[in-house]
Formats: structure tokens, sequence, C-alpha cells
């Protein structure tokens, strides 16, 4: 064997021995008992998991918003001047409330119907005293309170009050304000104002007209 075989040869020799080594530091190195399948399947594991996590939170995030609607949609509002069968039968036994109409005898057939504004004619087209009754026909609306806005309306129908000796007849407005007039004297002036378009305002108590009143 020549003297450059014989380098030849050694060098060979450490390359290998070098490769040996090398592989020997990386399988120390290496985690025991982890292969690289158990790697891959724990990082696949790890991915689904957050991706179930991302699902669920668009659940709980869609399950708000439906919460959300469904009170919006609970919320309701009523507006203006709704129409009651019979205020009176709730309120005569025990309390005090308003009925009120215009006096237009001409305009019978528009009583309870809207007018331009959308909004109900409380029409009262016969009135008149009897005895100890008022009487009245028609379309009237009703309060709770005198100074109180409209908050329904009577639908249109026959009503009769009793009159007592406690019942108080006053004619509001005009050049002298308000003036009190006997049972007689009312009697006879609702009868000439019947298509005059005053309004006649009513206090009820207890089923008895308390006050009647006829306002320009």
């Amino acid at each position: 064997m020549t003297k450059f075989s014989r380098l030849m040869m050694i060098a060979f020799m450490c390359v290998c021995f070098a490769g040996c080594g090398a592989k020997s530091d990386d399988a120390k190195n290496a985690p025991q008992g982890v292969t690289g399948e158990v790697v891959q399947n724990s990082v696949t594991q790890d991915k689904t998991a957050d991706e179930n996590q991302n699902l669920d939170g668009n659940t709980n995030e869609s399950g708000n918003a439906t919460s959300g609607n469904e009170d919006t949609g609970s919320t309701s509002s009523n507006e203006g001047v709704s129409t009651i069968n019979d205020p009176a039968s709730e309120n005569q036994e025990s309390g005090v409330y308003y009925i009120s109409g215009n006096l237009q005898s001409s305009k019978k057939s528009e009583s309870g119907k809207p007018d331009q504004s959308g909004v109900l004619q409380a029409i009262i087209y016969e009135a008149g005293i009897n005895g100890d009754a008022l009487r009245i026909v028609g379309t009237t609306n009703f309060r709770n309170f005198m100074d109180q806005d409209v908050v329904g309306v009577n639908p249109e129908e026959v009503i009769e009050l009793k009159l007592t000796e406690s019942t108080t007849y006053l004619c509001m407005g005009g050049e002298d304000g308000s003036q009190e007039m006997t049972k007689e004297e009312f009697a006879q002036t609702l009868q000439s104002c019947l298509d005059s378009g005053l309004l006649l305002d009513i206090q009820v108590s207890n089923g008895e007209a308390a006050v009647i009143m006829l306002c320009s």
C-alpha cells in the first residue's frame, strides 16, 4: 500500500467517525418516548380544539344577538286615543270621570268617524233633560280628570244620567264668563244649541250628573 493510499484511508475513517458522533448527539437530544407520529397528532388535536373554541364563541355571540332581538321585539308602544267600550261601568260605582262631545245634530252620520286628521269625532246629535234624567245620544270623549287630555272615546250609544238636587248647571265662556243656571233654564238653552257645535261637558260622580257644562 502506497503512502497516498494510506492517507486516503485515514481521511475516510475520520469522516465515518464524525458522522457517527453527530447521529449519537442527535439521539441524546431527542425527547424520549416521543415519535414523529405522536407529535403530529398532538398538533392536530390542538388545532381542532382551537376551531371548536371559535365555533363555541360564535354560537354565544349569536345567542346574545338573538336575546337582544327578543327584548327589542317585546317593546311596544300604543300612541293616540283609544276606543273604550264602557268606561262608565268601571268608574261609576266608585269614582268621578268626565264625558264630553260637540252638539251637532246635523252631523249624526259623522259621529264616531275620524276627521281629516284621523281623530275620532265626539259628536252628540241628541240631548235633552226629561224629569230627573239627562239623556244624550252620540259619541263622547272620556277623561278621568277635569284638566286631563282625552284618554278614550265612548262608542256611539245612548247615555242616561240621573239628576239630583245638587247637580250644577253651567254655561261657560262668552262675554259673561261662567254663568250658573237653574235646571229649567239649562234645559231650554240646551235645546236651542243642539246644532251649535258647542261642547257639552259632564262631570259624572257615582253614576249621577254632578256638573253639566255648556262651553263655547
